[in-house]
């Protein structure tokens, strides 16, 4: 563990995966307990504000550099069941960005291909393989490389954000979040499925909270935020009104749920533009939190709907 985020920086804390002996299987860029209980006396508990309490010293803009807040993005399980119980044990309240659609009909599937990536190949590297062989159905092989040449320094920019992932991760996700659609790549996924014979509707409720689990983390006097209704690959390709409607009906789920206002929202893979932060406006949110904490330094450069966050495995 290193102190490479820079204590100077005014940032949040982001954590997505983890994992245990039982139920959660180790991937990369997941933690266990004892790893979330190191980052936190590292840090110092003292210095991890409540999410109402952070909210209010960037408002008024008298927080100290050295403090922070936890931020879990994705609405996953696992830190229900490995994070949340550290929370309560060092008596952390955190922010919890939701994503919403895995309570209709058409969920979204990054979590459910996740899992379908790491238990049903013997390594990335077969995954990656299987699956460029449906993609280059679709697609050029000479397009695809075109693609990754021309966002090589891109590629290597996630690099710094994402040090846990090797380059071919990084092309991947890139390839996943920028050069395809989002039913494109669900279409991939699906014909890989196909192939395994893998019930994918069946593994939601193992993978993702559910409504009972969303109002306990709210009652226990965590944040609840918005993360999109869709988590679209690249939300800032999509037009003002078709993000007002994904953002507007994450907001109108998640307010119906725990029965108390929405005030916070994280952008789904740190992606959006001009759009996104006038629909955050319309609804009415008060921060709002990206994933690259690099480029900003000083408190009166911090904008309320861009907070810069860093990731876990950074400190």
């Amino acid at each position: 563990m290193n102190m490479s985020y820079q204590k100077k920086i005014i940032k949040g804390i982001m954590f997505h995966y983890f994992h245990d002996k039982k139920f959660f299987k180790s991937t990369p860029g997941s933690i266990d307990s004892d790893y979330l209980v190191k980052i936190i006396k590292k840090i110092g508990q003292t210095n991890i504000l409540d999410p109402l309490e952070f909210i209010e010293k960037i408002k008024n803009r008298n927080i100290k550099p050295n403090q922070t807040c936890f931020t879990f993005d994705d609405s996953l399980k696992c830190q229900y069941k490995i994070a949340l119980p550290i929370l309560k044990k060092f008596k952390i309240k955190s922010f919890f960005f939701i994503t919403t659609s895995i309570f209709t009909k058409k969920p979204n599937l990054m979590e459910i291909n996740r899992f379908f990536r790491d238990n049903f190949y013997k390594s990335l590297k077969a995954f990656y393989s299987e699956f460029y062989y449906e993609l280059f159905k679709f697609f050029p092989k000479n397009k695809i490389k075109r693609f990754i040449e021309r966002n090589s320094p891109k590629i290597s920019e996630y690099k710094k954000i994402y040090p846990f992932y090797n380059l071919e991760d990084l092309k991947f996700r890139y390839i996943r979040d920028q050069f395809l659609k989002k039913n494109e790549y669900d279409m991939i996924m699906k014909l890989l499925f196909k192939k395994k014979k893998f019930n994918y509707k069946k593994k939601i409720k193992d993978l993702y909270m559910n409504k009972n689990d969303i109002k306990k983390i709210s009652k226990e006097g965590h944040l609840i935020g918005l993360h999109s209704h869709q988590h679209h690959s690249s939300i800032s390709n999509l037009s003002f009104q078709k993000q007002k409607r994904d953002f507007s009906t994450n907001k109108k789920i998640l307010e119906k749920i725990i029965s108390k206002q929405i005030i916070s929202a994280s952008y789904p893979r740190g992606d959006y533009n001009v759009n996104t932060l006038k629909v955050l406006k319309q609804l009415k949110i008060e921060i709002a939190f990206k994933d690259n904490a690099f480029k900003i330094s000083k408190i009166h450069q911090i904008k309320k709907l861009e907070i810069p966050r860093v990731d876990h495995h950074q400190i």
